[in-house]
């Protein structure tokens, strides 16, 4: 007996096909793609492994990222390394929903718990910008063109600093131990020691501004990135 399998469709606003089934029935969905989610009766969201519908939690192993690690400028945050590859970054942290570039993601952002994707257009032009943001961009991971992990930034939350300076500190914290230079076009601090630059880290603030405009203000993003790697 051929048994049809009935469910109901739900399209989102961004384009997101929410579909409805009853996952006791032999049903193969064939290709799932981004833009298609599958939920059972009760709610719970499924994927579709081994030809068996499993409960999306009970299948999401995603690496957590170390939030101990100390920031080694040019070099890695995180437990991630400057120069790994996106094929590898994603074997590493395992299955996670993907946002395109035409989602609003602030909303998500405030209640993720996990790490998500995020797709986003560079300029006018078919180029994107991938990263992937670890709960409320406590960690986030970045790639363009060559799909090499090219920056790390660590957000409010994360363990580990530079010299003992971390997100949440205030940056004339930083300005005992470094000379800063304000950088107007990406509105954050650059560091140096002895009249030379400290490259592949920076650190943006709440303001976004020169101290002589705001002494006052605190770390909110530490980047430790490889601008050559874009």
């Amino acid at each position: 007996m051929v048994m049809l399998l009935t469910y109901h469709t739900l399209v989102r606003n961004d384009g997101t096909e929410v579909r409805v089934i009853s996952p006791s029935l032999d049903f193969n969905p064939g290709t799932i793609t981004r833009h298609q989610q599958y939920f059972d009766t009760q709610g719970n969201r499924l994927r579709y492994e081994s030809g068996q519908w499993k409960v999306w939690e009970q299948t999401m192993k995603q690496l957590i990222p170390n939030l101990n690690a100390d920031l080694i400028p040019g070099i890695s945050a995180a437990g991630f390394t400057i120069g790994e590859s996106l094929a590898d970054i994603e074997a590493k942290i395992g299955p996670v929903e993907r946002h395109g570039p035409d989602m609003a993601i602030r909303d998500i952002l405030l209640s993720n718990n996990e790490w998500i994707l995020v797709e986003r257009r560079i300029g006018f032009e078919e180029e994107y910008v991938l990263s992937y943001r670890y709960m409320n961009e406590l960690v986030s991971l970045y790639f363009e063109t060559r799909k090499t992990l090219y920056r790390v930034a660590v957000g409010k939350g994360y363990r580990g600093g530079y010299f003992g300076l971390k997100p949440g500190d205030s940056i004339l914290n930083l300005s005992k131990v470094f000379e800063l230079d304000f950088n107007p076009d990406e509105d954050e601090f650059l560091i140096k020691r002895n009249n030379n630059d400290i490259l592949g880290i920076s650190f943006v603030t709440d303001y976004r501004a020169p101290l002589e405009h705001t002494p006052e203000q605190t770390i909110q993003f530490i980047s430790i990135h490889d601008w050559s790697l874009r």
